[in-house]
């Protein structure tokens, strides 16, 4: 009897209950029309010559959008007028925020905004971390958002017209993919700075005019290098030559091509496949060392040498040459950026501080200093694993090249 008078109290309560969600889920109180929304697909963040903060944003056009569908032209909603920039000041992220949304009749949104461009003078004044507590704090921008450094003014990379990307926000992301394994994010900044090493790397991007502009005021983003970091504060930047030693030492090097040249100087380029890095501490009779263990296995994709790759011998040559490559870059970013900086951006100190915790902390107040004394050994290895469609190279082959 007990069971037949449980059942139907346990339906009820199902059913009573479904009620109550399907009624709290039915209407649409607090949330977000598309409609009244402004979409923020790139920021730029300035300090002006007041000390104020400059917030820039790009806003997606959604009439601009629906028009280049139907096949409209320039000045009908075409690629010029996918975006627009607005601009204003604060004396901080958020009051900037408030400032800007009276430019706006709908709600500025900033969950879309994939991009955050820092203005070089905001990033060499050193409270980087500062503004970018808006952004963790903040319920609608995103953490996960790539970070950029900008030579100039940000709000001025936001304003270009892209030649191939409907809009900016879209160019600095596929060019964070391009040059880094991994985009670095506003998240990853903020990870670096509080590390052990205190040491950030920012990619840097510039303006520059194409080789054969269409028109005179035509302008291309490009990627020039990296920023160093010590702390939240810009200390410095390395070029792009330099810049690819150091990232193999992050483990983070996109490069397409690996170019090594042989005594006579032909020259041989590999695409790497795979690749990982290892940093190996020592310290032996008070001698503190690191050593970089690189392995890369590649493709031949260009063979101007007389080496038969498919000669185990030759193979070998080859990959000597390569590694000589490597080695150098390697070894000259971390000449330039310790000389220069003393900034350990390469995250050697975390290698230290999990191999010898003890040893660690009688030096890592003073890691600053104590890290350009730090001996740098590199040791690269360069496999080519695949020759490419082509197994011989056509010409005489000769063996001692």
């Amino acid at each position: 009897m007990m069971t037949i008078l449980i059942n139907p109290i346990k339906k009820t309560f199902t059913v009573m209950m479904l009620c109550f969600f399907t009624c709290s889920l039915s209407g649409c109180w607090g949330s977000k029309e598309l409609s009244n929304m402004a979409l923020v697909m790139a920021t730029g963040i300035d300090l002006t010559d007041e000390d104020k903060v400059k917030l820039s944003i790009q806003v997606f056009i959604p009439r601009a959008a629906s028009s280049q569908q139907q096949g409209a032209g320039p000045g009908m909603g075409g690629a010029e007028s996918l975006v627009l920039v607005k601009s204003a000041t604060g004396e901080n992220m958020a009051d900037a925020m408030i400032n800007l949304q009276k430019l706006f009749t709908r709600q500025i949104f900033w969950g879309h905004c994939d991009a955050y461009i820092i203005g070089e003078k905001l990033a060499r004044k050193g409270d980087l971390n500062d503004q970018i507590d808006f952004i963790n704090r903040h319920p609608d921008p995103r953490a996960r958002a790539d970070l950029f450094i900008s030579k100039g003014p940000a709000a001025d990379l936001l304003g270009l017209i892209p030649s191939l990307e409907s809009y900016m926000g879209d160019v600095l992301q596929k060019s964070s993919e391009l040059n880094f394994k991994k985009p670095i994010t506003v998240k990853d900044f903020q990870v670096m700075t509080v590390s052990d090493s205190k040491g950030g790397i920012l990619p840097v991007l510039e303006i520059s005019k194409p080789d054969q502009p269409k028109k005179a005021t035509e302008t291309i983003t490009k990627f020039s290098g990296v920023a160093i970091f010590n702390g939240d504060k810009m200390v410095g930047t390395i070029n792009e030559d330099v810049t690819q030693g150091l990232l193999w030492v992050r483990n983070q090097n996109k490069v397409s091509a690996i170019t090594g040249a042989t005594p006579s100087g032909k020259k041989i380029s590999v695409h790497p496949l795979r690749q990982s890095t290892k940093l190996i501490p020592k310290i032996e009779k008070g001698k503190w060392s690191i050593t970089v263990d690189l392995t890369v296995d590649s493709l031949l994709v260009q063979n101007g040498s007389n080496l038969d790759i498919m000669n185990p011998s030759s193979t070998k040559h080859a990959e000597t040459y390569l590694k000589r490559a490597v080695e150098r870059d390697i070894k000259a970013s971390f000449t330039e950026v310790r000389s220069g900086m003393s900034t350990d951006a390469f995250g050697i100190a975390e290698s230290f501080h999990k191999e010898y915790p003890e040893e660690w902390k009688k030096v890592k107040d003073q890691w600053q200093y104590f890290f350009p004394h730090v001996k740098v050994n590199v040791n690269a290895h360069i496999k080519v694993r695949e020759p490419g469609l082509m197994t011989k190279t056509l010409g005489t082959i000769k063996r001692g090249d």
